[in-house]
């Protein structure tokens, strides 16, 4: 399994049939595989990371008041976790789900704005440390980097691209299996996971996490 963001670009970059680069063509970013790479990359990760509610992402924090001024209906503003990236449910001192409705805050940018005092949130949080990476999750951000570098390094639209979205079906669908083992040893403030993440955002095709 890789444990560094070149080794993940190079597996990439091998499934559509292109050499390895090393770290040091990677960090300078100056020639044009390895920018693209560079390019490409951190904006997969997190696209990936906030689409479905990958388990080794999951953080809690407790917000910190901001120097905002609320808006609207709202009596306090709360700064997010700097690296939060999608919000799962409020929780209490008990580490279980609060029942807080929908309604209940407003996000806006790195600020979420409440009635409530204190906020405590479980969040999927920007994870950047390749050797926290689930399996599953390292190889389905692979084939999706494989997928956005076929067409600006290899130059091929139809085949390669075809056959990417051809073995991301079957990984799809055992992320969802293993999401369904799973559920019996999450709190119920897990359970919503992948029809959550794939139907909230209206993506019924799991070939179309990627774009173009």
């Amino acid at each position: 399994m890789a444990s560094t963001e070149v080794e993940i670009v190079n597996m990439a970059l091998n499934r559509i049939g292109q050499p390895s680069i090393t770290s040091a063509q990677y960090t300078a970013g100056t020639e044009v595989v390895p920018s693209y790479c560079v390019l490409h990359y951190a904006q997969c990760r997190d696209f990936l990371l906030r689409m479905h509610l990958w388990r080794f992402a999951i953080a809690r924090a407790t917000l910190t008041a901001t120097t905002d001024d609320p808006i609207g209906q709202w009596t306090y503003a709360w700064s997010l976790p700097s690296d939060y990236l999608r919000m799962l449910y409020w929780w209490d001192d008990n580490d279980t789900k609060k029942e807080v409705s929908l309604y209940s805050y407003e996000l806006a940018g790195k600020v979420m704005y409440t009635n409530e005092t204190p906020v405590k949130i479980k969040y999927i949080k920007k994870e950047t440390t390749v050797t926290n990476f689930d399996p599953l999750f390292m190889e389905v951000l692979i084939l999706q980097l494989a997928r956005r570098l076929v067409v600006p390094i290899a130059g091929v639209k139809n085949t390669l691209k075809k056959d990417i979205d051809e073995e991301l079906v079957p990984l799809m669908h055992k992320v969802r299996v293993i999401d369904k083992q799973e559920q019996n040893t999450v709190g119920r403030g897990e359970m919503d996971t992948w029809n959550d993440a794939m139907f909230g955002f209206g993506l019924r095709d799991p070939t179309k996490l990627g774009s173009n």
